[in-house]
């Protein structure tokens, strides 16, 4: 197993503190202000180009699958009768 995976399974063996009273570079990321980040979390609009573009696609596309489904299936349901005369 050793030969496979160059890290031991214990962090403490790598030099690693992972105690979370020790802080990192990158707490401000994953630790919000709310006053900080209040210009950013405004909110904005429901209707978007990129949230009509993809109600859009999702539209093309559910159309697309009926159009199949309404094409197909009758030809699949005369297939099937066909075969048990």
């Amino acid at each position: 197993m050793t030969l496979q995976y160059p890290l031991a399974p214990d962090p403490y063996v790598w030099g690693s503190n992972i105690s979370p009273d020790q802080p990192e570079p990158d707490d401000d990321l994953h630790n919000p202000d709310p006053r900080r980040d209040r210009k950013h979390d405004a909110g904005g609009s429901v209707l978007t180009y990129r949230g009509l573009a993809n109600v859009g696609c999702l539209t093309l596309l559910l159309v697309g699958l009926v159009t199949l489904l309404c094409v197909f299936s009758p030809w699949l349901l005369v297939s099937i009768v066909i075969m048990k005369i």
